[in-house]
């Protein structure tokens, strides 16, 4: 689903919350964000290669499309910018059509915790000629990836996502479950586990934008990472303009609007196992057109949902 920016009335929060590989020099850190965090606005970001080792094939896939990768550092609470401090991993595939560069476009693939630097490849696949206009930024979001790590212990195997059950027995299994991962999580990381949060990865991407010398920035996100360009519109109003384009790939207040919408978060789950993860070719080339001409698509009742 695709919406141009516009920050929700009410919600709007203050900044502070409460080519060749090297080091890329950013732009002055926004008039709203407080001084006592300008060391990570103005940070210089050291652009390396991205695979870590012969076995990475991920981080490989992106050295060989040309695409650089650095660790960002951002303060683990933000009401204490002078105290602990982690780091973001993100990627760039740089922009080719140089004359008609749009900026940044940072991608999210929602989770939450959902690693997300790969994203340059597989939606430059996606998003064909219009690709070529941004400099697509993939990130792991904070203690995801190759991000600081936060490891509580889980063993589930490939169970990512769980079901609640189909009786009241299955139900009371779940909570048990989901009780005793909180407790490993509260047990190993309780210092951290407050500053875990969708706020505050919302401020991360802000700190990213920054660090990438760019004033504004553009955003694709599918299922959860629809929510996290709310919250990021809410909290930096101001990051948006004309040019950037801002697309929320799940948010059911746009699909009432665009009834042709396949994308997530729709009625329920059944909808991620039958359209995946990024839609069908006909809202990709909406969305591809969206991008291109800042225009929201008209209705197609060929694409029905």
């Amino acid at each position: 689903m695709v919406v141009p920016p516009s920050p929700v009335r009410g919600v709007a929060e203050r900044a502070d919350g409460l080519g060749a590989r090297g080091a890329t020099a950013p732009a002055r850190h926004p008039p709203t964000a407080p001084d006592r965090l300008a060391r990570f606005y103005d940070q210089r970001i050291d652009w390396h290669t991205c695979a870590l080792g012969p076995d990475d094939e991920p981080g490989q896939a992106l050295d060989a499309a040309g695409a650089d990768c650095a660790d960002i550092t951002v303060p683990l609470d933000y009401t204490d910018p002078g105290g602990r401090t982690i780091t973001v991993a993100v990627s760039r595939l740089k922009a080719t059509d140089t004359d008609h560069r749009v900026g940044p476009l940072l991608l999210n693939d929602g989770g939450p915790a959902g690693p997300g630097l790969h994203m340059p490849l597989t939606k430059s696949q996606v998003m064909g000629e219009v690709a070529d206009r941004y400099d697509l930024i993939g990130m792991d979001p904070r203690f995801v990836g190759r991000s600081t790590p936060l490891d509580c212990g889980w063993d589930l195997g490939s169970a990512f996502l769980r079901s609640a059950g189909a009786d009241p027995a299955a139900y009371r299994e779940e909570v048990a479950v989901a009780r005793e991962l909180a407790g490993r999580c509260e047990r190993a990381h309780g210092d951290v586990l407050p500053y875990v949060t969708t706020r505050n990865t919302a401020r991360d991407m802000d700190v990213i934008r920054a660090a990438l010398g760019a004033d504004t920035l553009s955003y694709l996100g599918y299922s959860y990472g629809s929510y996290l360009g709310e919250v990021y519109s809410q909290l930096f109003p101001g990051r948006w303009a004309a040019a950037p384009r801002t697309l929320y790939a799940g948010a059911e207040a746009i699909r009432e609007q665009w009834q042709s919408s396949r994308l997530l978060t729709v009625k329920g789950a059944r909808q991620h196992g039958l359209y995946g993860e990024y839609g069908n070719a006909c809202v990709d080339e909406r969305v591809n057109a969206y991008l291109r001409t800042g225009r929201l698509p008209a209705h197609d009742p060929t694409c029905g949902a």
